[in-house]
């Protein structure tokens, strides 16, 4: 937990404890309207402290019948949580690698950064779709069909026509493993786009939460990355020999 954060919850920590300690003089003084003043601040005290707890606990309920000595234990329960709950995760809990929006892709982090900055992460994703797709048609130098569609073909293990280029990975063509890459590609590139980027357009998922989108976001850097590091596979011109034949307009080859 951040150290603002922390702070911030020590405070509303430090206040109940106040509060508390206010009931019990109240009730040590016999004081009728000084003790209803006091439950009152002690129960509006209570609000964020009890969001505290929930948070760090699974499961937290305070008690019927209140004591001093229980409130104050409860309050240094939490504290003690609070300061050590970081450590604690640090240095029992399996170490599990972090992913960080800012080390995706540039194209990626690049369209989502400024959504992702103020909490519109359903637009984010959307948006860092839009531009993996706006990179890929230059890539491919096309505008004749985009998203889904041009993944499909761009990625294509079929063999470059004058009006379709295709991106081709490094590596052995004539392997079974090098077909298997390209034919996954497809799938993965033309999946996502119709899987996750047309539902945020036409059905507009605002309820899309930070870690979630965060893992939409990894999903387009793969495409990106794959794009990126592909060369692109042109048709020859009509009439160019390939290996010793001549290629016709239609694309047919004859010898």
């Amino acid at each position: 937990m951040e150290v603002e954060r922390i702070e911030w919850a020590q405070s509303k920590l430090n206040d109940l404890e106040v509060a508390v300690e206010m009931l019990r003089l109240a009730r040590g003084a016999k004081n009728s309207a000084a003790t209803r003043s006091a439950i009152q601040e002690l129960e509006l005290k209570m609000v964020p402290v009890t969001a505290i707890a929930e948070f760090l606990f699974k499961e937290w309920s305070w008690h019927y019948g209140r004591s001093y000595e229980y409130l104050m234990q409860s309050i240094q329960q939490i504290r003690g949580e609070l300061i050590y709950a970081a450590e604690i995760e640090k240095n029992l809990q399996p170490v599990a690698p972090g992913l960080r929006a800012d080390r995706l892709h540039p194209w990626v982090w690049r369209g989502a950064q400024s959504l992702w900055a103020s909490g519109h992460y359903a637009d984010a994703v959307e948006t860092a779709a839009k531009m993996v797709n706006a990179e890929l048609q230059n890539k491919v130098g096309r505008r004749d069909m985009s998203d889904a569609k041009l993944c499909a073909d761009s990625f294509s293990p079929h063999a470059p026509s004058e009006k379709a280029p295709r991106l081709r990975f490094a590596g052995d063509r004539t392997s079974e493993s090098w077909a298997t890459r390209q034919s996954g590609a497809v799938s993965f590139s033309r999946g996502a786009f119709m899987a996750i980027r047309n539902p945020l357009a036409h059905h507009g998922d605002t309820d899309l939460g930070e870690h979630q989108a965060l893992e939409l976001l990894a999903v387009f850097s793969v495409i990106a990355r794959w794009i990126e590091e592909c060369s692109v596979e042109e048709a020859p011109p009509a009439g160019v020999e390939v290996g010793g034949m001549s290629a016709p307009v239609d694309g047919a080859v004859q010898p």
